[in-house]
């Protein structure tokens, strides 16, 4: 009678849901009913994430709703992807079971559903903390791809000290995608840790944010030490209204309490700052800073274009970096460092150029 419920036969009756007929004579036309003893059909529900039991078999009646778990699955990364939890569905890859509006009409299996995220490509707006090493010298955070890097830049832009004086070291090439990057560091906190890029390449570097005053991988670094880093395809391209120090590598490199050492860069790409503001622009770095301390960029070089221009002061455009500014008997040096595109400046007032560095200021 009724798909959803189980009928068994009771008794007969004289009437359709009455009590039991035994016997007896009949003195008229009459009608005998069976009566049933009438259950709902019972069918199990089974959870199951990444091909494992996550809620046991559970039994449920017909039409009966179902209760989700109260706790969200996890999916271990593997070698290409990470995991988060998107949704529960009747087939393994399916589209999202509707909790408030599905009942129960069979045995079910019900299945975790994630969303994959490509470790080799950055999205442009995911960060992903890095789990391997604790950023001590000795064993130093191990950044793999473009969620890690930008772990890291959120990380300073939030106010973590501990991570911008940690130690990081690259194994493997990373894929930033072309998305607008975040620069690690500023000046409120720079980055003054050791990176290790390992020789391993970072590719589609991209900045266009016109309110930066310090622009590349990184913005802002002061006795930090950065080394073994390739860049492939990068695009710095800022038109802003005020100052803006801008390098592939990195805006400022400054060196005031400790030495800081930048070396084995190599950097393939653009930058192009226009602004109505003074404009640093050098391909590795908009300004090498030694005050206080000693800068070094050695053993480097830039295949990359380089544009400076300033509608109202002044455009340094740099090889290497645009400025060089040492202080108090402090040495900023650039050694075995060459430069091998194009370098232009063009500026209301003072606009400077040089395949190596565009102004040196020593006092």
């Amino acid at each position: 009678k009724d798909v959803g419920r189980l009928y068994e036969f009771s008794h007969w009756s004289l009437t359709p849901n009455g009590s039991e007929f035994t016997s007896g004579m009949a003195d008229r036309n009459t009608n005998v009913y069976a009566v049933y003893n009438i259950t709902a059909k019972k069918y199990t529900v089974e959870f199951v994430n990444d091909g494992k039991t996550y809620v046991p078999e559970t039994e449920y009646s017909y039409g009966d709703r179902i209760v989700p778990p109260e706790t969200q699955p996890e999916k271990a990364s593997d070698v290409n992807f990470w995991y988060t939890f998107s949704h529960w569905s009747l087939t393994p890859d399916g589209t999202a079971l509707n909790f408030d509006t599905y009942t129960v009409s069979d045995n079910i299996k019900i299945y975790a559903v994630y969303k994959a995220y490509d470790f080799t490509v950055w999205d442009g707006k995911t960060a992903k903390e890095i789990t391997r090493g604790n950023g001590s010298e000795s064993n130093p955070y191990k950044v793999s791809n473009g969620y890690q890097l930008f772990w890291l830049s959120k990380e300073i832009a939030n106010g973590n000290e501990k991570i911008a004086k940690a130690y990081f070291e690259v194994d493997a090439d990373i894929q930033l995608g072309n998305f607008e990057w975040l620069p690690i560091g500023n000046s409120k906190l720079p980055f003054s840790g050791k990176f290790d890029g390992g020789g391993y390449t970072i590719n589609g570097l991209r900045i266009t944010d016109k309110n930066l005053a310090d622009a590349g991988l990184f913005g802002y670094v002061n006795d930090a030490a950065i080394n073994g880093i390739v860049f492939g395809s990068a695009q710095i391209n800022i038109e802003s209204e005020n100052d803006v120090n801008a390098g592939i590598l990195c805006g400022t490199a400054k060196a005031a309490d400790g030495v800081l050492k930048i070396s084995e860069v190599k950097v393939y790409g653009s930058v192009s700052v226009t602004s109505k503001g003074n404009v640093n622009a050098g391909a590795i770095c908009g300004k090498l800073v030694a005050e206080g301390s000693d800068a070094y960029i050695n053993n480097s070089y830039s295949d990359s274009r380089v544009y400076a221009r300033s509608e109202s002061n002044n455009a340094l455009a740099g090889g290497i970096s645009a400025y060089v500014s040492s202080s108090d008997g402090c040495a900023a040096q650039i050694r075995n460092c060459y430069s091998l595109d194009r370098v232009d400046a063009a500026a209301a007032l003072k606009a400077y150029a040089g395949g190596i560095c565009a102004e040196v200021s020593v006092s």
